[in-house]
């Protein structure tokens, strides 16, 4: 009766390896899907903001400046700034060399300026899309259901943040790249050591400070909390984690240095711009700022329409105005203190475990780091805090799967929760950007 019994069950269990195999059919699918659609979202919106002349205008989106970014990608200029050392040569040699074959294998009839406006716009919208993959390969290799692997990078595609920087030439969203690739890295090299795996994240942190400089802060973050939290000695570790990051930058400052002379392009005082680039951004209040930095987390999910301040940079006389929700938040705010709430949560959910525990830990533990020194850089120092969302958006999005991870057995309550919330996200975020663009074509 038992053999019998246990045959009927084994006969009757689905085969592991048929359902191994089917997830990773279903997990291609959806890392082929998810930035397929992101990518076209983000064109759709880049394309009706440039229909809109947005993208040839200053500060209008929350203080992003595309006209001048969108120059760095084509041209090779308008970002030679030590905040963003090698911003324009990562792309603009790549961008005009083929502008110039396409221009010539069309004999002139296709005009090069035409096709490197035409690749510059399109910069951002891939990484964005590569940034969705990325994250929802990185919640799958954690282990994290399909389910709720999509969900959440669903929740990052269509959160307001990814959805305006996803879609406009600045450095936001390739920061943002950038940072959910160190926590691919972080996966990719635990446990690991030696030079190869060094020079990885010495490249990856290049980059990443490459686009902006406060970027190594980042990846230094996830350089140091994995050497911790996979068997190396604290002290040990942060002195090496400094050593990273000041070596990262000093590769950056250096051969920012470089190229532009090779390229004789204007080079400025390294402390004197950095004084003066440091000084002009220092904040007023750094308190007020500090205690209303969770409504930006909350904002970068989802918002309504922002308020309009008059704009000193705009150019001509259609919009006179610009974006903001910096400068109306309120510490008692219902949005701030829904920012305080989801924050306080994921970070005492990301200390609850006990030992070490699986990648999802240290990550999680991590990211509050990351958001940690954005909350304190951005109390002290920067423009609109939204503005600079995009770096510690991923963050966010890791904290959220570390906190699902104590309800494994909750999924059938959870996941349709979950579900709803993307839902109103993104229904949200829709109708505010179609508030956006009916205020911009009033002008």
């Amino acid at each position: 009766m038992t053999g019998a019994r246990t045959t009927t069950l084994a006969a009757g269990a689905p085969d592991e390896g048929l359902l191994d195999a089917e997830r990773s059919r279903r997990a291609r699918v959806l890392a082929i899907a998810l930035p397929v659609a992101a990518f076209a979202m983000h064109l759709a919106i880049g394309r009706r903001l440039a229909g809109y002349g947005v993208l040839d205008q200053f500060n209008v989106l929350f203080s992003a400046d595309p006209q001048m970014v969108l120059e760095a990608f084509t041209e090779g200029l308008g970002r030679h700034r030590i905040a963003h050392p090698n911003l324009p040569h990562f792309f603009s040699f790549l961008v005009r060399g083929v502008a110039w074959l396409v221009s010539a294998a069309s004999a002139g009839h296709v005009d090069a300026a035409v096709v490197r406006r035409a690749l510059g716009l399109l910069i951002v919208p891939v990484a964005a899309a590569l940034q969705s993959r990325v994250l929802f390969r990185l919640l799958v290799r954690l282990g994290r259901p399909l389910a709720e692997a999509a969900l959440l990078t669903a929740l990052s595609i269509l959160s307001l943040s990814t959805m305006v920087f996803g879609s406009v030439p600045e450095s936001f969203a390739l920061s943002g790249l950038a940072i959910t690739l160190g926590f691919a890295l972080f996966l990719s090299t635990k446990g690991s050591e030696g030079p190869r795996v060094y020079w990885t994240w010495i490249a990856l942190g290049v980059f990443a400070a490459g686009l902006t400089i406060t970027n190594v802060l980042s990846i230094g973050i996830l350089f140091g909390v994995r050497r911790w939290f996979f068997g190396r000695r604290l002290g040990r570790t942060i002195v090496v984690a400094l050593a990273f990051v000041a070596l990262v930058a000093g590769i950056c400052v250096t051969s920012h240095v470089a190229i532009n002379a090779a390229l004789h392009l204007p080079l400025r005082s390294i402390s004197n711009e950095g004084l003066t680039y440091i000084g002009y951004y220092l904040t007023e209040e750094p308190l007020q700022r500090a205690l209303v930095f969770p409504s930006a987390v909350a904002s970068a999910l989802t918002d309504g329409m922002p308020k309009l301040l008059p704009n000193k940079l705009a150019r001509g006389e259609g919009i006179t105005w610009r974006m903001t929700y910096q400068y109306y938040a309120r510490s008692l705010s219902l949005r701030n203190i829904a920012g305080w709430a989801l924050l306080g949560a994921l970070f005492f959910l990301a200390f609850a475990r006990r030992g070490r525990g699986g990648p999802i830990v240290p990550l999680a533990r991590a990211s509050v780091g990351i958001i940690a020194v954005s909350w304190l850089l951005h109390s002290f120092w920067g423009d609109e805090q939204f503005l600079y969302s995009q770096h510690w958006h991923v963050a966010v999005i890791v904290l959220a799967a570390g906190a699902l991870s104590h309800v494994e057995r909750s999924k059938a309550a959870v996941y349709p929760l979950l579900g709803a919330a993307v839902a109103f996200v993104g229904l949200n975020n829709i109708a505010t950007l179609s508030k956006i663009f009916a205020r911009i074509q009033q002008g």
